[in-house]
């Protein structure tokens, strides 16, 4: 299971334009996606327990709360089975001041 331990930056002004968030954790899968308030963005792997995700300016518009997670996706289980289901974290709150 995917596990976020913090966000940098933690928060960002409305309307400030697009931005690179970093999410440090643990149990990410190499292919694994930020969602950033449900939505998944572009995400790419920086480091192991570090993933960067592009958020668009049309995601910060408004001054508000918003939950961050990421998912692991599940891989197929061949003809034998052993497949996994996607994998999701818990939620850590985004700030959009």
């Amino acid at each position: 299971m995917p596990a976020i331990t913090q966000l940098n930056p933690a928060s960002v002004p409305h309307n400030s334009g697009r931005f690179t968030l970093e999410v440090d954790g643990m149990n990410f899968a190499a292919n694994a996606t930020v969602n950033f308030n449900g939505k998944p963005e572009p995400t790419v792997m920086a480091a192991n327990g570090k993933l960067q995700a592009t958020i668009p300016d049309s995601a910060i518009m408004n001054a508000e709360t918003v939950p961050v997670t990421v998912t692991n996706p599940g891989t197929a289980g061949g003809i034998y089975g052993g497949g996994t289901s996607p994998a999701t974290s818990a939620p850590m709150n985004f700030t959009i001041n």
